[in-house]
């Protein structure tokens, strides 16, 4: 008898990309909203580590932004919609979406007359949050072409927006009259396609580019630009201290700007990655413990928050530090990638957040990792597990024989962001290498090819093997790398070409076979395999096909679901297939398990509302649906195509 079984959510984690300094009864908190099914909202007391209260963001995805408003209450995203938290009354309230069509919420501002505004993807507009009226304003697109606007800072009167994708931009809007213009960045950074980070402090805009990480001053009074570092890690910088510095987080530590114009005089303190608020705090530190200022006689605390809600607490007067993690549970984390190991374990990698999870389908046993992040794809190569993640297309390497630890094991052997990619969505092994297809950049047209061989850690890049077009997915069989391609490249760039292919490349020769629209007027192709006696099979979005080499093209066509392609604002993946070893092919596609019999060309769906596909020797089928894991239960023993 079959059966579809809900296995439980193998990730959880806290992600916090936003947080604000609270003060109440004398004590200091940080309050921040972290991403996961559903975003949580969490206000810990900073001194202790404590936990004082929590609450889910409705049903959303994702945040990146919270400010203080004029009211004294705190606004934030979480995906389309706008929440307003009183810490007072600890009442959390979902103010709606904040502009029809717009499903991305990115920084949110509020300035001195505390205005709260917040920037959108994919219309590139700002919204206003009225707090008198309680409605919200729609400012409109900055710029029409560029779909982000990615940070946010807010002076009287004025509000500078960072945009991104095709191009950094920085804005001023006029929100009293709605005029704005457009402030040059230099000439150094106008090959970055994000202005991603903006800080106002004391008539400086701090300002971090991506994907370059230079960070530049702008003086608001005079317009001069002035360069501060590279490497700057984000995602802020501090408020100003007790003489007027502000604290600069570098990839390497963290630095001190003591002066406008001045150098970075770097600080006793090491960062692991960016770090999501600063906030100076009442206390001081004393044999490695962190003690109120009245019980120490001393005050000026700086406290940084990691996005893993660790934070540390550092004294600038004595270059001592600490570190605290409070005993935040996590959130699910929706699924994102799916592979198997051919003995019974089935790994998923998690959306946004990140995280790996590890289901044993002998013990039922779900385990869960954090430390890495977004997995695109996964592949077996060897006995060991070889990861893509984005953003910047890394490629770790995890052996399961050994230990979780993070930073040596799952290791990083190398990244494809030094040749314009971001997402490594095609992933498998091919002979001796493991081969990988990619998505570019932001604002970017062009995916490539890549062969990594982890014998000698080198690899080898294809960049213009199908022009204009992203490779998402491949196949192995025989010495030939088959691949499906999508049209759509980097988000923020509109499509060059119109239909995806399908391409054969001879992994020894180095040597593209052939390149063909498989099926007309489809967009992309999203997944490919071939069945037991080698015949060559592919995916669409809702078209399923069998291709004929030598016409070509398609030799047929059937279509699960008709598809509008004019729906979609971008589309890279879609479909995953498994051929059966009773000669029938199971998929997932546009969110359908189905099971297609070549013999009687029939569709067979068996259950909905599901994405990805990897399997496991005893013939059951496992698929994602949000954070859960889901089994489909009872099938005969596979064979991978």
């Amino acid at each position: 008898m079959e059966e579809m079984k809900q296995l439980g959510e193998p990730i959880h984690a806290v992600y916090i990309c936003a947080a604000v300094h609270h003060e109440e009864a004398g004590e200091d908190y940080w309050i921040g909203v972290s991403s996961g099914q559903p975003c949580m909202l969490y206000m810990v007391r900073i001194l202790t580590g404590e936990c004082v209260f929590e609450a889910p963001l409705g049903d959303s995805h994702h945040t990146w932004g919270i400010v203080r408003g004029g009211d004294g209450r705190l606004y934030m995203g979480g995906s389309a919609h706008v929440f307003r938290f009183d810490p007072g009354t600890r009442r959390l309230d979902d103010l709606g979406q904040a502009i029809e069509g717009e499903d991305y919420l990115w920084r949110l501002a509020s300035g001195p007359d505390g205005r709260v505004f917040g920037g959108t993807y994919p219309g590139g507009k700002v919204w206003e949050w009225d707090l008198v009226g309680e409605r919200f304003r729609d400012w409109g697109t900055v710029l029409e072409g560029h779909q982000y606007v990615r940070s946010l800072a807010a002076d009287a009167g004025r509000l500078y927006i960072g945009l991104g994708s095709q191009s950094a931009r920085l804005f001023e809007l006029n929100t009293v009259t709605g005029g704005k213009k457009e402030i040059p960045v230099p000439e150094e950074v106008r090959e970055d396609t994000f202005l991603y980070d903006l800080d106002l402090r004391d008539g400086l805009l701090y300002i971090r580019f991506s994907p370059s990480n230079e960070m530049w001053t702008y003086r608001i009074g005079d317009g001069v630009w002035t360069r501060v570092t590279d490497r700057a890690a984000g995602l802020e910088v501090s408020p100003p201290g007790p003489h007027g510095e502000v604290y600069v987080p570098r990839e390497d530590g963290l630095y001190r700007h003591a002066s406008p114009g001045g150098p970075l005089e770097p600080t006793s303190l090491a960062l692991a990655g960016y770090m999501t608020h600063y906030a100076w705090v009442r206390g001081t530190l004393k044999d490695g413990r962190a003690m109120p200022a009245s019980e120490a006689g001393s005050a000026g605390l700086l406290a940084g928050l990691h996005p893993s809600g660790l934070y540390w607490l550092y004294d600038p007067a004595s270059g001592e530090s600490a570190s605290i993690e409070p005993a935040l549970k996590g959130q699910p984390i929706a699924v994102q990638s799916l592979t198997q190991d051919g003995e019974g374990k089935v790994y998923v990698g998690g959306y946004f957040a990140g995280g790996l999870g590890v289901y044993d389908s002998r013990t039922s046993e779900l385990t869960g990792y954090r430390g890495i992040g977004q997995i695109e794809n996964m592949t077996f190569h060897k006995g060991k597990l070889y990861m893509g993640v984005y953003p910047k297309a890394h490629l770790y390497v995890y052996d399961p024989a050994l230990p979780w630890e993070k930073g040596n094991n799952p290791k990083h052997v190398t990244s494809f962001h030094d040749a314009g990619q971001d997402r490594p969505f095609g992933l498998t092994a091919a002979g001796e290498y493991v081969a990988a297809g990619t998505v570019p950049a932001y604002g970017k047209s062009g995916g490539g090819l890549f062969l990594y061989h982890p014998e000698t850690g080198t690899r080898e890049d294809f960049l213009s093997l199908i022009p204009r077009q992203s490779i998402v997915t491949l196949h192995y069989r025989d010495g030939v790398l088959y691949g499906g391609t999508s049209v759509w490249g980097g988000l923020g760039m509109p499509p060059e070409e119109q239909e995806g292919r399908l391409f054969a490349w001879h992994v020894e020769r180095r040597e593209l076979l052939w390149s063909c629209v498989p099926v007309a007027g489809e967009r992309a192709v999203t997944a490919v395999t071939t069945d037991p006696a080698g015949v060559l099979w592919g995916m669409t979005a809702g078209k399923l096909f069998r291709f004929d080499p030598e016409r070509g093209e398609a030799a047929a066509v059937y279509e699960l679901v008709p598809v509008d392609w004019s729906a979609f604002k971008h589309l890279w993946r879609d479909a995953f297939l498994r051929w059966d070893r009773d000669g029938r092919l199971y998929g997932t596609a546009r969110g359908k398990l189905f099971r297609f019999d070549p013999a009687a060309e029939a569709f067979e769906v068996l259950g909905e509302n599901v994405q990805l596909l990897a399997d496991d020797p005893d013939g059951r089928y496992y698929m994602g649906q949000g954070p859960e894991l889901l089994q489909y239960d009872k099938l005969p023993a596979l064979q991978e195509g």
